[in-house]
């Protein structure tokens, strides 16, 4: 994806296990092919942590917290600002209703690349990371060991990418899809 209008994303989340919850945006990789990129690409995490602090790039002690006990809506909302973007992210609890939000500006080049949903056991790490250059090549990517045992459900997910370029979704499953020109 090539930044130059409003990118709005949501979707609904339930844990099964606890993990962080939330999507990649800007994935990329050093040999610039969105196939590589699906397998070993890096970008920046949007989401919310197990214990329910919300994180935009990286997670900080002083994030504001949902009630993640149930299910909760994340809503993204990316718009242009001065030479960047303001990308605000709210948590809406299943269980009281009550939302949270935390915003943040970003460079535009942040957003540009792949876009994905995230339930990990790793750590998280701040985000975007830098991309290094390709020195050994191996088959499998970094931090894929085996063992990991989080889960989570997801519904209702909605991208909404006005005046976009080069913007390719493929989904399974229930989703809901949107596209504004």
């Amino acid at each position: 994806m090539e930044p130059s209008g409003e990118l709005e994303l949501s979707v609904r989340f339930g844990q099964i296990d606890h993990a962080p919850l939330g999507f990649r945006v800007g994935i990329k990789q050093q040999m610039n092919d969105y196939r590589a990129a699906a397998i070993d690409g890096r970008g920046m995490n949007i989401g919310i942590n197990a214990d329910g602090r919300l994180f935009l790039g990286s997670l900080e002690d002083s994030a504001p917290k949902a009630d993640f006990t149930s299910e909760i809506h994340l809503q993204v909302q990316a718009r242009p600002s001065g030479d960047g973007y303001t990308v605000p992210l709210r948590a809406t609890s299943g269980h009281d209703g009550r939302t949270v939000m935390i915003t943040r500006e970003i460079p535009g080049e942040w957003l540009t690349g792949g876009l994905a949903l995230v339930c990990s056991s790793g750590p998280l790490e701040p985000a975007p990371a830098e991309l290094l250059p390709i020195k050994n090549v191996s088959l499998y990517p970094p931090n894929q060991q085996r063992g990991g045992t989080m889960r989570c459900w997801f519904a209702d997910l909605t991208v909404s990418a006005a005046r976009w370029r080069n913007m390719t979704i493929a989904l399974t499953g229930r989703f809901s899809l949107r596209s504004t020109r």
